[in-house]
């Protein structure tokens, strides 16, 4: 890939990212680094494309989520489904110091974007794996999501009300039951 610099100004000027991350956590953790100057690549399937596209509130019928999410960055379209897709990949984590990943472990492996495989691509890069359960436990290929988080952690029951179901903090259909 041909190295381009950020059009941004601040103290990650000339860091370069690779995003192979969706909805909240990892585009958010690429956002901060974008804001700070980084020349962000933000990696999205085919189609739809990132799946905060279609999320969250909206203002003129346009969801805002991605709005903040994708701010800064440049987005590329790659099926990582298929060898070609893999291949561009492997060109953006070779030209990248940051990768960003929020895939399951095992999907990570298959795809050649887990630690031993970027590391042996590019030995200077950072890799920054968000995941609910880690790289090596049980339960890496499970998913893990911020309210399976929250749910398995037991804050839900904290911030409910008594003789009503479990709601997950600042949630709006959060309602009191009588009595």
């Amino acid at each position: 890939m041909e190295d381009q610099t950020s059009t941004g100004q601040g103290q990650l000027t000339g860091l370069k990212v690779v995003e192979f991350a969706h909805v909240v956590a990892g585009p958010l953790a690429g956002g901060m680094l974008a804001d700070q100057g980084a020349d962000v690549v933000h990696v999205e399937p085919p189609g739809s494309g990132d799946a905060a596209r279609a999320m969250g509130p909206r203002r003129d019928g346009v969801p805002l989520w991605f709005k903040v999410a994708g701010r800064n960055k440049r987005s590329v379209t790659l099926d990582l489904h298929h060898e070609e897709g893999r291949e561009v990949a492997r060109e953006l984590i070779a030209w990248a110091d940051v990768v960003i990943v929020t895939l399951r472990a095992g999907r990570l492996r298959a795809w050649g974007l887990d630690w031993e495989a970027v590391h042996a691509l590019n030995p200077t890069a950072i890799l920054l794996q968000i995941s609910g359960f880690g790289a090596t436990s049980s339960r890496a290929d499970a998913p893990g999501f911020g309210k399976m988080g929250e749910a398995r952690s037991g804050v839900v029951h904290l911030t409910g009300f008594p003789k009503a179901r479990p709601c997950t903090p600042a949630s709006r259909t959060a309602t009191r039951s009588p009595g």
